[in-house]
């Protein structure tokens, strides 16, 4: 489950970022080149970009890649630092939840308003945010039960050691 949503949340990441380039250089040939710019072409970059931002935002919530501050977990026992990180995530989880719910009130309050140039609902638009948002809590609740799992297990590395890898 997790390795499916993370790589359909990747590839739809790609597929926008590439869509939201080719709307940009539209826009720029047919503004400079041909002096007859195309209303839609903005719209949709913009659209794209919102989308793009909030899955991209799930799949670092995945893979543990958000920003964060480890200074206290740096100073506990690996055991005490695993917990302590799942405890974080499950919190992290609870809040974008949250967030997420909003989103989709969001979505129902926007839902007959139109765009002006591609005429489509701004609920469009608006359903990325408990899209992404909840593939992040999704994420924050995957990495909350990995960290808890491996507080019960006997040699586990320090949390903080195993982020020093690169892996992609």
């Amino acid at each position: 489950m997790r390795h499916f949503a993370e790589t359909a949340a990747k590839a739809t990441i790609a597929g926008a970022f590439g869509l939201m380039v080719i709307a940009a250089l539209l826009q720029v040939v047919s503004r400079y080149v041909f002096n007859s710019p195309l209303g839609w072409t903005e719209e949709l970059a913009k659209l794209l970009m919102v989308w793009w931002t909030f899955l991209a935002v799930g799949v670092l919530a995945f893979r543990g890649r958000l920003l964060g501050i480890d200074a206290v977990i740096m100073t506990l026992s690996p055991v005490m630092a695993h917990r302590t990180m799942a405890l974080a995530q499950f919190a992290s989880a609870f809040i974008i939840g949250w967030l997420a719910y909003l989103g989709v009130r969001l979505v129902g309050l926007a839902g007959t308003q139109i765009t002006p140039s591609l005429d489509i609902p701004y609920a469009v638009i608006y359903a990325s945010l408990p899209i992404g948002l909840g593939l992040a809590a999704l994420g924050f609740l995957v990495r909350g039960a990995m960290h808890l799992r491996a507080s019960f297990n006997a040699g586990t590395a320090h949390p903080i050691a195993a982020l020093d890898r690169t892996d992609t």
